[in-house]
């Protein structure tokens, strides 16, 4: 018997990400155009300490596809999905991808106003947006997502 792997993988990237900085100082360093006042530590808190060298994935599925099969796709790919700190840290080291695609990272999730909310990159020609969206809304065939190699 001969298993087929499908990878979405659409590139990788090395980059540091310094998790001692807070949220707030992440969104400083990416100079994003507009940032939603719930992006905060309280909302997206973080364990991690110190420097490290991490291989971002950046998954694309060419289809529309839950919260839940997305990062079920990452994790056969040997990923998981990428948190608020390691969302805001690659926007920053990369400011010209959410101009072409929105990205999201499911690993940090946010209770909103009574719902579930991830971080999300965006923008256009001329700005860039960094903000909540919803978990469970399901993603647009556009989206990109932001997985963290185990």
């Amino acid at each position: 018997m001969v298993a087929k792997v499908i990878t979405f993988l659409a590139a990788t990237y090395k980059q540091v990400v310094n998790y001692d900085l807070s949220v707030k100082e992440l969104l400083k360093a990416g100079k994003y155009d507009w940032q939603n006042e719930d992006i905060t530590d309280k909302n997206f808190p973080s364990t991690e300490k110190g420097e490290k060298e991490v291989e971002f994935g950046m998954f694309h599925f060419k289809r529309g596809i839950s919260s839940e099969d997305a990062i079920a796709e990452m994790k056969k790919a040997g990923y998981r999905p990428s948190t608020m700190k390691e969302l805001l840290s690659f926007g920053k080291n990369n400011p010209d991808l959410q101009r072409k695609y929105p990205i999201i990272a499911l690993g940090s999730v946010a209770e909103l106003g009574g719902a579930r909310h991830v971080g999300f990159l965006h923008g256009n020609g001329s700005g860039r947006d960094a903000g909540p969206d919803c978990f469970g809304s399901g993603w647009g065939d556009y989206c990109r997502f932001l997985a963290v190699r185990n």
